[in-house]
């Protein structure tokens, strides 16, 4: 007993001591980053019984924030206390609250994540948008948004990057959910690549600017939204020279191109609608590549027919090297993209794939040539005296006879 005791109590001092040297560390690191460290929350939720210790005059706030079912403060107070926030530095978690909208956070510019720490506004059954008006940049590994059945969009007006290797979210929302073209090349055209994307749906009613069309391609056009179907009467082809993103579908059909070089700037395409292609050519009987000069990505939700090539010219489907540089470029990756007229790169490379040849033989214009083997006299005469390395056809049993 008195041992169990002794033992209990060495236990609670070394937790404790582990624990404030970790805390230690963790504050250490916050200080790296350039946190003040009087602006460093060291609460695990917010909630009115910690409001006290709340940094609410620093534009930097470090900490790991969480706000959940537990949180028992209206969305005026959130407001008062992240009022002067600009810049979030650590983590964030926002579960299963009852609130309409994000906006107690739209004074963020951007949120800076630390270790496996990531951005989650997860199980919030009222809330219609995030409302993350300033915010500019993200750079956190994991980034989730999910599961807010009344979410109809994000209203993330000024959003230009995101920054993650590992988890992006953006599903299981309300059925009309929406996301500008702002948004999505914000989270879509980034210099990492996310190991694992789940994005759906619908991009939102279209706002034209100098660099924005939609519909038709204007002059100066960089960045297309909606459908564009290309012709073979399509009459503004120079103009599709300056596209560098397109959100939507891309369908080529019928046209006279015989390579895609038009595109010459085309960097992304981009499509959100999991019953929508992102790509589909189809008909172009002179095209000889399938290759974009400057394409970086194709995203797509749709499972199976996010990038479709049918009726094309007969060359396509005998070019597994291109089959695998566009696959390479489809995010998320998928063994049956692209489909050239149902046929996968895999077909394609057995069927492009030339059989081995047999020791001794080499087909020259049709005729068989043989040579000896290794070791073997070169006049090996069959019964007749002749030499039959040389004699058309050849005897496969008197091959046989004088090798062996």
């Amino acid at each position: 007993m008195y041992e169990s005791l002794i033992f209990l109590i060495f236990l609670f001092i070394f937790c404790y001591f582990a624990s404030a040297q970790n805390g230690v560390v963790i504050e250490q690191e916050f200080v790296k980053k350039g946190c003040n460290s009087t602006c460093i929350y060291r609460e695990d939720r917010i909630s009115s019984k910690t409001i006290s210790n709340f940094p609410k005059n620093c534009s930097t706030l470090c900490g790991y924030f969480v706000i959940d079912d537990l949180t028992d403060l209206s969305e005026k107070q959130l407001i008062s206390l992240f009022e002067n926030a600009k810049i979030l530095i650590g983590g964030l978690t926002i579960f299963d609250t009852n609130y309409t909208t994000g906006s107690f956070l739209s004074g963020l510019e951007a949120i800076d994540c630390m270790y496996d720490s990531g951005v989650e506004w997860v199980s919030n059954m009222k809330m219609t948008e995030l409302g993350l008006t300033n915010l500019k940049n993200i750079s956190c590994n994991d980034f989730t948004i999910s599961d807010n059945s009344k979410m109809t969009k994000l209203n993330m007006p000024k959003f230009e990057n995101y920054q993650g290797t590992n988890n992006l979210v953006i599903s299981r929302l309300a059925s009309d959910f929406c996301m500008s073209g702002d948004e999505i090349k914000g989270f879509l055209t980034t210099t990492t690549v996310p190991a694992t994307v789940e994005i759906s749906g619908k991009l939102c009613d279209f706002v034209k600017n100098d660099k924005s069309c939609t519909k038709d391609v204007s002059d100066g056009c960089t960045d297309f939204y909606g459908g564009l179907t290309i012709g073979p009467n399509f009459s503004d082809l120079e103009k599709l020279k300056s596209l560098e993103t397109f959100i939507g579908t891309l369908f080529l059909n019928a046209t006279n191109f015989i390579d895609l070089s038009i595109f010459e700037k085309l960097h992304y395409i981009i499509q959100i609608d999991q019953k929508k292609s992102a790509l589909k050519v189809e008909g172009n009987e002179m095209l000889n590549s399938a290759l974009f000069p400057s394409l970086k990505r194709i995203f797509s939700t749709s499972p199976l027919e996010s990038v479709i090539f049918k009726n094309n010219h007969e060359n396509l489907k005998n070019d597994p090297m291109t089959c695998y540089k566009i696959r390479n470029s489809v995010m998320p990756s998928s063994l049956w993209v692209p489909d050239f007229d149902d046929i996968s790169c895999e077909d394609m490379k057995v069927v492009n794939t030339p059989a081995p040849e047999t020791p001794g033989v080499t087909q020259v214009l049709g005729n068989p040539t043989v040579t000896p083997p290794p070791g073997h006299s070169e006049t090996c005469t069959d019964n007749s005296g002749g030499n039959i390395w040389n004699s058309k056809p050849i005897l496969l049993i008197s091959l046989f006879s004088c090798i062996f």
